[in-house]
């Protein structure tokens, strides 16, 4: 990517980067830390014409997910698909378009909350 001076960089963290769910926090803390890392990838190599973004979805419907929320309903989850097609679409813009996050979610999530 340096030696063209053009690529795109995504990584993928999650939702809990960002709000911090109770009881997950060393899963919240490496996200946090893939967002920082993803801010700091911004700041040394936008100017080269490489784009790092960082996608956070919401709960999805995944082993880890059944795992951690047994009781979950899935139709309120996203699917593995809707990250995919989140990807597609930042590694498809033009250099000259940079978002550097996108949240994917199914609706408002105020789960974290009521429990």
């Amino acid at each position: 990517m340096l030696e063209r001076d053009n690529g795109c960089i995504i990584n993928i963290a999650s939702v809990s980067g960002i709000i911090g769910p109770p009881n997950f926090t060393d899963y919240a803390a490496s996200k946090h830390g893939v967002m920082g890392f993803t801010k700091t990838l911004v700041a040394e190599y936008l100017l080269r014409g490489i784009r790092a973004h960082v996608i956070l979805p919401g709960g999805t419907v995944s082993q880890m997910q059944r795992e951690a929320s047994p009781k979950a309903d899935p139709a309120t989850l996203i699917q593995p698909e809707d990250i995919a097609d989140a990807a597609v679409f930042l590694a498809t813009q033009p250099a000259s378009a940079h978002t550097m996050e996108i949240v994917v979610n199914k609706g408002l999530q105020t789960r974290y909350l009521d429990d």
